[in-house]
């Protein structure tokens, strides 16, 4: 039996998840919609903040934002 230890490789360092920008595919899963609702969404400038990038091909959400909107919709019941 070998009493050798087996060392962890760091991991590399990612920023926290709240502050991690998704693509617009990404967004849109986590949001279980479209990506093409997210795009109609820009064009109004409504529901979402976005990122974009210095060569304005990136489009990038912000988890945080994400959430928050889904925190929003949650629904409550009221007893009649």
């Amino acid at each position: 039996m070998s009493s050798k230890r087996r060392t962890r490789r760091p991991t590399p360092a990612q920023p926290p998840t709240s502050d991690r920008l998704l693509t617009t595919a990404e967004a849109a899963h986590l949001l279980g919609r479209n990506p093409r609702t997210l795009e109609n969404w820009r064009a109004r400038r409504a529901v979402l903040p976005y990122a974009v990038g210095a060569s304005r091909r990136f489009i990038g959400y912000r988890e945080s934002d994400i959430r928050g909107y889904l925190k929003g919709l949650r629904v409550v019941e009221v007893a009649r």
